[in-house]
């Protein structure tokens, strides 16, 4: 049996890797049942040829979130389940000297200790270097996908938060886009609401914003309904509409009170990393940026106790994430 395993845990680390994701299952169940559903509500659950293969085509909105999810992906600290995160064999023994060593372990016997996290900036590892080198080949067909979807405003959206996720800043595509969003504004009543988050995000992550940028910023947080954000887009919308310092749009303080209206028991256990740090930088805006008289602050006791206490959870409870900060240069 132990003979067994060993042969399909080999297989599935060389040849099948995504199977260890445990994203795998809920990806596959998502695909079937939104399969299932297309084929009973467009053809009829008798009709077994109801969709035709067609690889090639792609829209720009799914290939704007497929941008925005595999750049998170490649900044992820979670080690590459190959062990082959690092550029060169230098950085591995330098940060990792434990997992050359064997250790002696009660149950199992001798050992090496594997992390299960990175201990260097993603930007140097490998993960990011061949997503980067990828996005910079795929731009073009973004380019090409902004102009043939240039009256569909949810893929110019979400097109503007995979150029801030790629790194790429490209003010003329970067105008184009945004004049398009303006046009179709005045043409849409309804916006679904993570569009619009994104189309925030991609704004306040650009390198520059001109007048019409801002004034795109403006209306968009004019448009969002607070009400359906999930609890990311809520964190979202309140980084982005703070980094584009829209403290007195309703959406941000309609977000900010529903954010402290929420049970944080402990920050630590209730938030990622990553969620953690963008509050954060919420909480360090408003105290230092946002006009006094909105007196606008977070006063929940949970978690204003804990963003408070960012020294001992940055250093402490978050340790596997912030020991990543190596930076080589």
């Amino acid at each position: 049996m132990q003979r067994a395993a060993d042969v399909f845990y080999d297989y599935v680390v060389n040849y099948a890797p995504e199977i260890l994701s445990p994203q795998h299952n809920s990806f596959y169940e998502t695909a079937v049942n939104t399969d299932s559903s297309i084929k009973t509500k467009t053809f009829g659950a008798s009709n077994v040829n109801y969709l035709e293969e067609n690889q090639n085509v792609i829209n720009l909105k799914t290939l704007s979130q497929a941008l925005v999810g595999l750049s998170e992906q490649a900044l992820s600290f979670r080690r590459d389940i190959q062990r082959r995160d690092y550029l060169n064999k230098f950085y591995e023994d330098y940060l990792m000297p434990l997992e050359n060593k064997p250790h002696n372990n009660e149950f199992r016997g001798v050992e090496k200790i594997q992390y299960e996290t990175v201990l260097m900036e993603r930007g140097y590892l490998r993960a990011w270097q061949q997503f980067k080198e990828n996005a910079d080949r795929i731009a073009p067909r973004l380019a090409a996908l902004v102009k043939e979807d240039k009256d569909h405003i949810e893929g110019q959206l979400n097109s503007l938060a995979a150029l801030s996720a790629c790194r790429l800043d490209q003010p003329a595509l970067r105008n184009e886009i945004v004049g398009n969003v303006l046009r179709l504004l005045n043409q849409t009543e309804q916006l679904s609401t993570s569009s619009v988050v994104s189309g925030l995000r991609g704004l306040a992550e650009s390198a520059s914003l001109d007048d019409r940028a801002k004034q795109l910023s403006q209306r968009l947080a004019n448009r969002l309904d607070v009400s359906s954000l999930s609890f990311t887009e809520l964190i979202d919308t309140l980084w982005s509409l703070s980094a584009l310092q829209h403290y007195e749009a309703r959406s941000f303080q309609a977000a900010l009170a529903q954010l402290n209206a929420l049970n944080f028991e402990r920050a630590d256990n209730d938030l990622k990393y990553d969620e953690y740090v963008k509050l954060l930088d919420v909480y360090n805006a408003l105290r230092f940026e946002s006009p006094k008289n909105l007196g606008l602050q977070i006063t929940n006791a949970g978690l204003l106790s804990g963003l408070q206490a960012r020294e001992h959870l940055l250093n402490v409870r978050f340790v596997a994430e912030e020991s990543t900060k190596y930076d080589p240069f």
